[in-house]
């Protein structure tokens, strides 16, 4: 009887005992929870701290047009887009303008233009794109291409360009989307120039017609100046060779009073492109309204502030191919040793200058299928420029990065920090 009192009194002591450990366990686990979760609050309150801190090693700054998004590299430690109406940079503020044409075989004064796109740099503006007919009136392809061939201008690769840009598949498309534009100007006068009205006119005639209308180069170059003129200085690459020659020759055949002016591109240096023989061989006599015209390439190999003329070369070869050997050129008693590229290319040295290799080095997507359309290269371009000449103060880094970073929520905080290199 003692004995199994005994024993009672030990299981009950033990029960209780049991009790209170597991209420103990309980409650240190509950404030083990309760710890873990202040814990975790804090890493995520550090890291946010932790980048705020570390601003000076990135540059973010998001951008909902998802043209630039497709060509930015994920991996890009710039974030996806620079742009706003308040990032610094070194130029003049104005507009970043691009052309694409038909392909000419007798050099680029010669051809016609199919596209002009621009963007604002250092401007509070929307962007332009306009798609531009040819002064001939054609019966059909054949009738077309006889017209480009003759224009000593290379037919495939012109319909080829025009296809892009009007974004059709076939050769008749073209055609098709031509003839159905020139038929609706008929019945639809342009009562004025503002970005509105163009806009209104894209918009109806696509909705109607599911193609995009394409304006006489006569009205597309008034609406791209009424876009313009508030601002006239234009950045271009290779501009003084391609765009600003093409424009100014376009400019005077409809009588529109505007020159395009080249201009120095970095401090203290000069340029004669487009003077004198320029000019006198295609009788362009300035006009009263002076464009200031900016070559970024030119800005990129000369400017004090570019990246490329601080380290005293330019970007990486990638847009010619892999290197397949060398060769050896001997003019006029001079020997020099060639660079031979995949695509037949011969160069001096591994690096230059070119859109698509710069590109690549300040991480975009050079290549890509979507690009290669007026407004698609300005974009890039314009990227391109605040990523060679970025002079951002730490505080504006840091205001830049606030901007993106202020409407994320913590727990999607590591699809920014993924991206970012600290």
């Amino acid at each position: 009887m003692g004995n199994r009192m005994s024993t009672q009194v030990h299981d009950s002591k033990i029960e209780i005992f049991s009790d209170m450990k597991r209420k103990e366990t309980s409650k240190r686990n509950d404030k083990l929870n309760a710890m873990k979760k202040r814990l975790e609050k804090k890493k995520v309150d550090d890291l946010m701290t932790n980048m705020m801190n570390d601003l000076d090693k990135m540059i973010i700054h998001e951008t909902q047009d998802n043209t630039l998004a497709s060509l930015t590299k994920a991996t890009s430690d710039w974030g996806h887009c620079q742009h706003h109406p308040d990032t610094p940079f070194i130029g003049k503020k104005g507009y970043v303008i691009d052309l694409e044409t038909f392909w000419s075989n007798k050099g680029w004064s010669y051809t016609y233009i199919q596209e002009i796109g621009a963007c604002p740099i250092g401007l509070d503006d929307e962007n332009f794109e306009i798609l531009c007919d040819i002064d001939y009136d054609f019966n059909d392809l054949a009738d077309l291409k006889a017209w480009i061939s003759s224009q000593k201008l290379d037919v495939q690769k012109s319909l080829g360009c025009w296809k892009k840009v009007l974004k059709v598949n076939k050769d008749e498309d073209i055609i098709k989307c031509l003839k159905l534009s020139r038929e609706w100007f008929k019945k639809h006068e342009i009562k004025d120039y503002s970005m509105d009205t163009m806009k209104k006119m894209k918009h109806e005639f696509k909705s109607k017609m599911q193609m995009p209308l394409v304006f006489s180069l006569e009205s597309a170059l008034f609406f791209f100046v009424n876009y313009f003129k508030k601002e006239p200085v234009w950045y271009a690459h290779n501009g003084n060779k391609f765009d600003y020659p093409i424009l100014e020759k376009a400019f005077h055949s409809k009588g529109i009073p505007y020159s395009c002016v080249p201009k120095g591109n970095a401090p203290g240096k000069t340029t004669t492109s487009m003077n004198g023989s320029f000019r006198t061989k295609f009788n362009l006599p300035l006009k009263k309204n002076e464009i200031s015209c900016y070559d970024t390439m030119w800005m990129m190999r000369q400017h004090p502030q570019s990246k490329y003329k601080k380290r005293g070369y330019g970007a990486l070869r990638v847009s010619q191919g892999e290197r397949v050997g060398y060769e050896v050129v001997n003019r006029s008693g001079k020997t020099t040793k060639k660079i031979v590229w995949k695509n037949g290319d011969r160069t001096a040295d591994e690096y230059s200058y070119k859109l698509q290799d710069i590109v690549n080095d300040v991480g975009m997507k050079a290549n890509d299928i979507t690009a290669h359309t007026a407004l698609a290269d300005c974009l890039t371009l314009r990227e391109c420029l605040y990523r060679v000449f970025s002079s951002k103060s730490l505080e504006e880094i840091r205001d830049c990065a606030k901007s993106a970073l202020k409407d994320v929520e913590k727990s999607k905080l590591y699809k920014i920090t993924k991206r970012l290199k600290f």
